[in-house]
């Protein structure tokens, strides 16, 4: 079960932000590749799912000795609304749920999304759909990790207005079958792609891994993807545009930093495709 919170109050926190210019340099390999200003709005909702799970004691309930537990599995899925400068704007929905026992990869298999915890990315999207109709000057992208690559958000996509319709991004973590052109899987067609410019992107620090600059290199292509099976319905084939920003040549020891983005946003040319490695 899960408990749906409405859009909270605007924040204005920065969280140490910086803006894009701050942290990405741009070549471009086209004639008057420039930064380009417009008067509309923007506002990026970012979603993912947080782990809340709480482990029980079960020895003071009877139930076993001290050191006996029972893990409760919780999980939160927030879409939280950014400026492109990375400022808060508020939560624009929360969900919270117990997860169940998890199921058979063969049982899942044959479930709708709605039936599955997958679902919830495609919520947010609807949600950010919503934010979009309100706000007709405004131009709302979602943005999601690996976690959102799922055909059926990009058929949802399609079935809006496009008056009505929230833009996205999505990081591709599947090398998807591709109906049309010289190359039969996502990643080669985009491997094959011209370079369009180059970017400087700063990597943040983590664990045993340090922080650095890295040269990007920025391709891009419009791919037809080939529907995947379903149990019990049929999905259409899905023009999306794709980004590949791919480190070429990492220092030594570095594992190569290399992002691919599907987005419902422009990017024939390098500013626009520059533009959807922002705002990831």
């Amino acid at each position: 079960m899960h408990h749906e919170r409405p859009i909270g109050p605007a924040t204005g926190e920065t969280h140490g932000a910086k803006s894009p210019g701050d942290d990405v340099a741009r070549r471009g390999n086209g004639p008057g590749e420039r930064s380009r200003r417009t008067t509309f709005q923007r506002r990026i909702p970012a979603t993912d799912t947080t782990e809340d799970d709480e482990c029980v004691c079960l020895g003071p309930k009877g139930l076993g000795t001290l050191k006996d537990e029972e893990k409760r599995a919780r999980r939160l899925h927030p879409t939280v609304a950014f400026t492109p400068q990375r400022i808060c704007l508020g939560v624009v929905k929360a969900l919270y749920w117990a997860r169940d026992e998890p199921s058979p990869r063969s049982e899942r298999r044959h479930k709708g999304v709605d039936e599955k915890e997958s679902g919830r990315w495609i919520d947010s999207y609807q949600d950010s759909c919503a934010l979009q109709a309100q706000m007709p000057e405004t131009l709302v992208v979602n943005v999601a990790d690996r976690e959102g690559d799922i055909y059926e958000w990009f058929a949802e996509y399609g079935s809006y207005a496009p008056g009505a319709r929230a833009q996205w991004i999505v990081r591709a973590t599947q090398d998807r079958r591709l109906r049309t052109g010289a190359a039969a899987k996502l990643w080669d067609a985009l491997g094959q792609a011209p370079v369009l410019g180059t970017m400087t992107v700063e990597v943040k620090s983590r664990p045993k891994r340090a922080a650095r600059l890295a040269e990007v290199a920025v391709r891009s292509a419009a791919v037809l993807l080939e529907p995947p099976a379903r149990t019990g319905y049929r999905l259409p084939a899905v023009t999306v545009n794709a980004v590949l920003a791919r480190e070429e040549s990492p220092p030594p020891g570095a594992e190569a930093l290399e992002w691919l983005l599907l987005t419902g946003l422009p990017v024939a040319a390098f500013e626009q495709a520059a533009t959807v490695v922002d705002w990831y």
